[in-house]
């Protein structure tokens, strides 16, 4: 049984909000959406759970300390009183030998049994998941107009649904929807100038530089994965492969907010502003996509663990068969989720343009076909 939550769990969203709390494994700062839970205060607010295998089908509850528990995404036009929080590891998943839908259910039947809501989060490190973070909590709707009538309890949101489009079949026939944001015009006046960072400049820090600190509002940080843009204030996370190319190793200075992320470049002239599509990535938010693309630690470094030919290729921005995922997301990105639900999974589908894209297959963590093959 969960135990039920006591006067601390009214308010935690509007609590904690200044926390200048960071992400576990991560260096970036969590957005206001996301500072109502933090890894230093968590534990303190609420019991937490592991997950036990009680017997071969059912799952088990015991009390102990939240353990690799993730950032959920929590509205700030809601109040949320925590019931409880469980933290799955992959091993508990695999050996419970069931469907996640199930999982999914059988959390969601115990959430509403208990009067809350089941929020279900699959945990990924990279390219593979570690494991799950389910929190229970109760849900009410804050009016935000004055003397407005009460509004109805709110229900959690649902994990992404699955696309819909079969990802074997051919992804050329696809059309992406256009996106109406509007391109930020101060930052589309002036043509950023970058230099690319050679291999062997990967011990080189220019003084003033301090990578995973904030300095100022602006969050010092490398460029972890090839970001392409046409209009350097509207750059989607659709991650359309067109335009020009802002390298991996670039050193930048980073905000990172609900709907958006703006970044300059620390050396050099360009400010760029990217957009989270949410219909082409249901299944990130900013922060989260974000975690691919910026890092506290300098990737120039992390080339020497690949091959010749995946550091040409990550170098070049280009995909190539026999690249392994890692070395995939770091020389093209993530492809967006409506249709590539999780790095995972062996079909990743990319954007060249509106119309055009490629279909990467992968075998044992490798690329073995690429469609279109690439030139």
């Amino acid at each position: 049984m969960f135990l039920k939550h006591n006067a601390f769990f009214e308010h935690v969203s509007s609590v904690f909000i200044q926390t200048g709390a960071y992400m576990k494994n991560s260096t970036f700062p969590l957005n206001l959406i996301e500072k109502s839970f933090t890894f230093l205060l968590l534990p303190i607010l609420c019991l937490g759970y592991s997950t036990d295998a009680g017997s071969a089908d059912k799952i088990k509850l015991t009390p102990t300390m939240p353990a690799d528990v993730q950032i959920l995404h929590i509205n700030p036009t809601e109040k949320h009183k925590i019931i409880g929080v469980i933290s799955v590891k992959k091993t508990f998943l695999d050996d419970l030998q069931k469907p996640r839908e199930a999982v999914e259910n059988e959390l969601k039947e115990q959430a509403a049994a208990l009067g809350g809501e089941a929020i279900i989060n699959i945990v990924e490190e990279r390219t593979h998941i570690t494991g799950a973070v389910i929190v229970f909590t109760s849900v009410e709707t804050v009016n935000t107009k004055e003397n407005a009538p009460p509004t109805q309890v709110a229900k959690a949101p649902a994990p992404a649904p699955e696309p819909g489009i079969d990802e074997e079949e051919d992804a050329s026939a696809d059309e992406m929807e256009e996106d109406t944001s509007p391109v930020d015009e101060k930052m589309d006046t002036a043509e950023p100038t970058i230099k690319p960072r050679a291999e062997s400049e990967s011990t080189n820090m220019p003084a003033g530089f301090l990578p995973g600190q904030t300095v100022k509002g602006w969050l010092h940080m490398y460029v972890s994965a090839n970001i392409w843009y046409t209009h350097p204030g509207k750059i989607l996370t659709t991650n359309y492969h067109s335009g020009k190319i802002i390298p991996i190793g670039t050193m930048v200075n980073v905000k990172i907010g609900r709907q958006d992320t703006v970044f300059t470049l620390f050396e050099g002239k360009g400010k760029f502003r990217i957009i989270h599509a949410r219909k082409h990535n249901p299944s990130y938010n900013m922060s989260q996509w974000a975690n691919y693309y910026f890092s506290g630690t300098d990737p120039m470094k992390k080339l020497g663990q690949f091959n010749e030919l995946e550091r040409k290729n990550i170098l070049a921005g280009k995909l190539e068969v026999g690249m392994s995922k890692d070395a995939a997301v770091m020389a093209y990105g993530v492809p967006p989720s409506h249709r590539t639900s999780a790095l995972f999974k062996n079909i990743w589908i990319y954007w060249i343009g509106k119309r055009e894209t490629v279909k990467v297959q992968f075998e044992n963590d490798r690329i073995v076909k690429i469609d279109p093959p690439m030139h």
